[in-house]
């Protein structure tokens, strides 16, 4: 323990005399010119005379989690990579690294031609403090709107201040298992309870370093990550630690903390939290800070509110390489002469930044040659997302703390990045924040940790805002319209504002809730005719414009908001249907256990469509099938019983009572 406190002492005092900027000079800052034809993306960097080669390594799947061999290895003063192994609409992860002596050298870029945008964002639940289910009901709903607007579908569950954190955490894993475990973001909305865990200054070094003796912030952190992990065994057995210089952080067996300092298991759901309780030093009550929290949010979130596309950092710690986290997200969105050094309040008390960053020797509110929490009360800045590092401040449940103030100024989202690392470069192809920080906290070495205070994989790495946003967005077109007649749809819609490359239509079917991308390639008219449909129903259209938004990593699709307009379907038969009947439709094997196969004998300008339902109504399974060849329905994943099968072709349902036995 003596050790780690010189160690400690020694790297804060050259902190404060070394004018070396270590965390930009050791970053690998990559740039990626993309080709569509031939489709090639190349890798650039500068020179780094120290090192003798870089290793280049690629992923073709962020889901993998070892890198395996490099692609290829560069001589010092070959700094360019192309690669011509893509395909446009796909997304590549990339590697550079490189050694010299104690110094190690890292870049990472997220890059693809033309990515091609998911639709379906997936599952998120809102977390919400009961306190705000009245005041804020307005701005929850309109909140609610925005995300089903962008692609999630959303359950909100408002929750007591009162209730412990293990009621919660069940509270969470009920509704995923309602979602057939398919729950990706949880949104925190307030001071919903807060998890304490660790044993700092045990089984792992405070993250910040401060050690019994050096500030003493032993013991429990904050850590919200334990509502995201399911995978691992949370405990509250085995740790005595009352070594801490502050009561909070104590952690006594059964006490409701929990034991863990490092993640017991994978973080499950991405997860951002904008609590603003306990921040006196704004004038404004915890409930009118969120609500401002939530009308900026949804100003940027549909495009109405500026920025310019530029990042600042301010290092204040020349010595230490904590501000690579800048720097290697920064340049991973701009090109490296948009991101500059710079001091934080100076500069964006008059000029708009859409990234931030800042670190320095720190407190509970405030961060060395960076800004106090006072500060964020007192001025406005122009900041969209910002990082902050310093000691103490990442442990973030008390008054006035300093991560949380940005979110009561102007910013959407704040994070204790360099303690460890944070590797959010996939937003320059248009994934949300929460994945990266759901990456991040996930990181037990597949990106490069940091080394600083075994900080990585730690249960107090925490996302201050909300992980559904994104980098960039653009405004909605606008007054959808759809009519009926002669078996097919006719939709319109008016421009979205500004230079757009297109529209993309999406058909949704309300009786099963599924979604159809009718368009291949953006529309760049402003009307669309659907003569495919053979299903006689309500159905929503979805339009949302598209532009093919460039960053120093790439190209992607990046689609607006969605506007729908709903229409009443009748599909007129003019050619004659067959009649549906037990003689056209075979369903084997029945019992089944894996797969059910069907085939309809019907004409082949029909669309059937087939609903299993279980014994209670409700709709688990749902596809369409096609006339005249066999389709497989794969049941394995269901449990033993009788369900119910309902094949319909036009205005005719046919219903067969369906075995699964296995």
């Amino acid at each position: 323990m003596r050790k780690l406190l010189i160690i400690t002492l020694t790297i804060f005092c050259l902190g404060s005399i070394s004018a070396q900027k270590k965390g930009e000079r050791e970053t690998i800052k990559i740039s990626a010119t993309i080709n569509e034809s031939p489709e090639s993306v190349t890798l650039s960097w500068a020179k780094i005379s120290t090192v003798s080669n870089y290793r280049i390594y690629k992923r073709n799947d962020l889901d993998t989690a070892q890198w395996g061999s490099p692609v290829k290895v560069n001589m010092v003063n070959d700094t360019t990579f192309t690669d011509s192994d893509v395909l446009v609409g796909e997304g590549y992860e990339y590697y550079v690294t490189a050694g010299s002596g104690n110094s190690s050298f890292h870049g990472y870029a997220y890059s693809g031609i033309k990515k091609q945008a998911d639709f379906y964002m997936g599952n998120t639940l809102l977390l919400i403090d009961e306190a705000y289910k009245n005041a804020l009901s307005s701005e929850i709903s309109r909140l609610e709107e925005d995300l089903l607007n962008e692609g999630w579908n959303v359950t909100s569950l408002f929750i007591p201040r009162t209730m412990s954190v293990q009621d919660v955490k069940s509270s969470i894993d009920i509704e995923a298992k309602n979602l057939d475990n398919r729950l990706k973001t949880i949104f925190i909305i307030g001071h919903v309870p807060v998890p304490y865990s660790g044993d700092y200054g045990g089984d792992l070094p405070p993250p910040d370093g401060h050690v019994v003796g050096s500030g003493g912030h032993t013991g429990a952190w904050s850590a919200d990550t334990y509502y995201a992990c399911f995978d691992g065994n949370w405990t509250d057995t085995r740790v005595n630690n009352t070594t801490g210089s502050r009561s909070r952080n104590y952690n006594i067996v059964g006490d409701g903390k929990l034991d863990q300092s490092r993640l017991p298991g994978n973080v499950n759901y991405e997860l951002g939290r904008v609590d603003l309780f306990d921040m006196p030093a704004f004038s404004k009550s915890d409930t009118e800070l969120v609500r401002d929290y939530l009308n900026r949010n949804h100003s940027y979130r549909t495009g109405k509110a500026q920025t310019i596309k530029r990042a600042l950092v301010d290092d204040n710690f020349g010595s230490l390489n904590l501000s690579s986290t800048g720097w290697n997200n920064f340049t991973s969105f701009y090109t490296p002469d948009s991101v500059t050094s710079k001091d934080y309040f100076t500069e964006m008390k008059t000029a708009p930044y859409q990234w931030s960053y800042g670190c320095g020797a720190g407190s509970y509110t405030s961060c060395s040659g960076v800004g106090r929490t006072s500060d964020f009360a007192a001025d406005s800045l122009q900041s969209i997302f910002t990082i902050l590092a310093g000691s103490y401040f990442g442990d973030w449940d008390i008054r006035n703390n300093l991560l949380k103030a940005p979110l009561a100024n102007s910013a959407l989202v704040s994070f204790w990045g360099g303690i460890p690392k944070w590797y959010i470069h996939t937003m320059a192809l248009g994934k949300n924040i929460g994945f990266g920080a759901k990456e991040s906290m996930n990181n037990r070495g597949d990106y490069f940790t940091g080394n600083f205070n075994s900080s990585h994989n730690g249960a107090h790495m925490a996302l201050m805002g909300d992980p559904t946003l994104k980098l960039n967005y653009i405004q909605p077109p606008t007054n959808a319209s759809g009519t009926s007649a002669d078996n097919k749809i006719t939709l319109s819609w008016n421009a979205a504002p500004g230079q757009v490359d297109g529209y993309h239509v999406y058909r949704v079917f309300d009786y099963q809730g599924t979604t159809t991308q009718l368009s291949k390639t953006p529309i760049t008219e402003l009307s669309f005719v659907d003569s495919t449909n053979r299903s006689d129903g309500s159905y929503s259209y979805i339009i949302r414009a598209v532009k093919y938004d460039t960053t120093n990593s790439g190209s992607y699709e990046l689609l607006s908001p969605g506007i729908n307009t709903a229409v009443e379907f009748k599909y007129e038969n003019t050619v004659g249907i067959t009649d549906l009947n037990k003689d056209n439709v075979m369903v084997y094997p029945n019992p089944a256990s894996d797969v059910v196969h069907l085939k309809l004998v019907i004409s082949k300008d029909q669309t059937a469509y087939a609903n299993l339902l279980d014994i209670s109504g409700k709709i688990i399974l749902s596809q369409q099938i096609n006339a005249e060849t066999t389709s497989d329905i794969v049941v394995s994943g269901l449990q033993n019983g009788v369900y119910h099968l309902a094949i319909k072709v036009g205005a005719q349902t046919l219903n067969k009572a369906l075995v699964i036995s296995k």
